[in-house]
């Protein structure tokens, strides 16, 4: 029998493919924080900032859809280069004119430019990978994108969010990304359209999966986007803001596995019935702790821990309950209900900290859980549960390409005696 390549193995074969990853992440991530810290420096209000980050979204959305269509047009270099020097530029757009409605528009482009991003490097890591390799190749995604994004939050601290610093090291950071996929000796892949499946056979089909994944999509989405607000507007720092959200983020590392080992053994329903009672407790009790404590840390390491993985015990029940002939086009219908999702989130939470303060935040990320573990319970009590494929561990944010590989994995691991 084969062995199995190693992590490193598929580190050394794709390096350039990863390093352009990471850059593009820290740069992202560095400026999600900074745009929500900003908008509260300028006094925008809740419900603007909302509005401003579900813009981003709803351009990740857009570009999910359109990208891999202008990628079959143009080509993958082409493509990126042309969506780094946009995003780049868009960034230091933001410092030039600051104002609610520009600010909407730019986030809206710079989440198309995002998008796009990421399907041109997960078409080069589809080409790349093998059946031997997928599944290591999802793993590194999933720790270098998680990385970057700490990596990039973590850097808010480094200069004042009033002056252009910030803006500038995110769109150097965006801009660096382009170079190791230029200069390096990487094959190009052959450009291909994902599947579709509307939206009402795949609720059929997995009704809590579609559920499930729109919320997690909601809550993941106003985490990232608005953590950052809702610490600004109780006095924290700018540092502090890009800490928490970074240990949401390292949370999500910590129990994706686990939790992952634990649904391929026990009916995944009744673990995401679980994982949604733990969020919807943990979100409760941020609401009593004092900001600067330690057991204000805890909490966001906790939820990042339970809310995350959920993206990938939604798309793994979806796995097991569409036929196999249709799971690529199932991974395409998911992430276009997460997106939707993800719009919905930040406007959620910004509507219920303008009616219950600060709070609101933490009641806004206990209400997104509350019916996954209502309708799970429900789907427990009165269905029985579809046959399991193994677990597929995925980052909260990615796109249909990269879900269709690993659900491709999935049936390889499924397959592997």
């Amino acid at each position: 029998m084969t062995a199995r390549p190693s992590l490193l193995y598929v580190a050394r074969t794709t390096w350039s493919l990863f390093l352009a990853l990471g850059l593009v992440m820290a740069g992202n991530g560095l400026q999600g924080v900074l745009i929500g810290v900003r908008t509260q420096v300028e006094g925008f209000g809740g419900a603007t900032t909302g509005l401003i980050i579900a813009g981003y979204y709803l351009g990740f959305l857009v570009g999910s859809w359109y990208i891999p269509r202008v990628l079959a047009a143009v080509g993958h270099i082409r493509v990126f280069v042309g969506l780094a020097s946009l995003a780049s530029a868009v960034v230091l757009v933001h410092a030039i004119w600051v104002t609610p409605l520009i600010w909407l528009a730019l986030r809206a482009v710079t989440g198309v430019a995002m998008a796009g991003l990421y399907v041109t490097v997960e078409s080069w890591l589809n080409a790349q990978a093998t059946n031997e390799t997928r599944g290591r190749t999802l793993s590194l995604y999933m720790l270098v994108l998680t990385g970057g994004l700490i990596a990039g939050q973590g850097l808010v601290g480094v200069g004042s969010v009033r002056g252009f610093l910030l803006f500038i090291l995110s769109s150097l950071l965006v801009s660096l990304a382009v170079v190791p996929l230029a200069l390096s000796p990487v094959p190009l892949p052959s450009s291909e359209m994902p599947e579709s499946l509307r939206l009402r056979e795949l609720y059929r089909l997995a009704p809590l999966g579609v559920i499930t994944g729109f919320l997690t999509g909601a809550s993941t989405g106003g985490f990232i986007g608005m953590t950052a607000v809702w610490a600004t507007s109780i006095g924290l720092s700018p540092g502090r803001a890009g800490f928490y959200t970074g240990m949401g983020l390292l949370g999500s590392i910590v129990l994706q596995f686990p939790l992952g080992s634990l649904s391929d053994r026990l009916p995944r329903r009744r673990v995401i019935f679980g994982v949604a009672v733990g969020a919807v407790l943990v979100a409760v009790w941020g609401t009593t702790f004092e900001p600067r404590s330690f057991a204000m840390i805890a909490t966001f390491f906790m939820y990042g821990a339970l809310a995350y993985p959920m993206y990938s015990l939604a798309a793994s029940h979806i796995n097991d309950a569409v036929p196999a002939a249709k799971a690529v086009a199932a991974a395409s219908g998911f992430v276009f209900t997460t997106g939707l999702g993800a719009v919905f989130g930040p406007l959620t939470i910004s509507l219920l900290t303008e009616l219950l303060g600060a709070d609101g935040f933490f009641w806004s990320l206990a209400l997104f859980f509350l019916p996954v573990a209502v309708f799970s319970l429900w789907r427990v009590a009165n269905w029985v549960a579809p046959i399991q494929r193994p677990y597929i561990p995925m980052p909260a944010r990615s796109t249909a390409l990269l879900l269709g590989i690993a659900v491709r994995s999935g049936h390889d691991e499924e397959q592997r005696p």
